[in-house]
């Protein structure tokens, strides 16, 4: 996500951007105690962002709230 909202490497696409942040976001990976925890507190993060200032997608307070506390709960300092 952060490529495409930048532009590293590629055009910069903030649609593009949202896509992959969402995606990482929502994905389902392991933490250190192995057990299951609901996707990456960074992409949950940025997509906060995005959701919040309506970069690349409809702006949406709720929603973005919704990230920032899921970010939170994982230790994210920035949401």
């Amino acid at each position: 996500g952060i490529m495409y909202e930048e532009g590293h490497g590629v055009d910069k696409d903030p649609g593009m951007a949202v896509e992959y942040y969402r995606k990482a976001a929502e994905e389902r990976e392991y933490d250190r105690k192995a057990e299951k925890s609901p996707g990456h507190a960074g992409a949950q993060s940025h997509l906060g962002v995005m959701l919040a200032h309506g970069t690349g997608v409809n702006k949406d307070l709720d929603e973005a709230k919704t990230w920032f506390e899921r970010a939170a709960q994982k230790g994210d300092k920035n949401a």
